[in-house]
């Protein structure tokens, strides 16, 4: 996966986002107007900070651009999920595309990058 599909794959998310809070915000301002129950006011609003979380995330990964290249020996594979046993004996799980997995062999090195945050997989690749 290029860097650019990443990027794009991000964006989308944020966007969907963005789509979310304005309708969870919709939502509420119209239970507010019609004088809804503190039960159904409570049950619009829970969403909200959830997805403005995840937009803060996704625009801190975008614009920051903290991106980290990790090596390690690749244990296990299932499904999408890798996981990555890093030479300090730490171990990090990672989802990656299925294009990405058949260039993958277990117990390899491989070299995984991402963003900080989402960590979202921009390459992987053979060491």
């Amino acid at each position: 996966m290029k860097e650019r599909t990443a990027k794009s794959t991000l964006k989308v998310f944020l966007f969907i986002s963005i789509v979310f809070i304005i309708t969870s915000s919709i939502q509420l301002l119209l239970n507010i107007v019609q004088e809804g129950p503190a039960w159904v006011l409570t049950l619009v609003s829970l969403p909200i900070p959830m997805f403005v979380f995840l937009a803060v995330v996704i625009i801190l990964d975008l614009a920051k651009q903290d991106i980290i290249t990790l090596q390690g020996r690749l244990t296990t594979v299932n499904g999408n999920k890798v996981v990555l046993k890093i030479s300090n004996g730490r171990v990090k799980k990672f989802n990656i595309t299925s294009r990405q997995m058949r260039e993958l062999e277990k117990d390899k090195d491989i070299e995984i990058t991402y963003y900080k945050r989402t960590k979202t997989v921009i390459n992987v690749t053979n060491v």
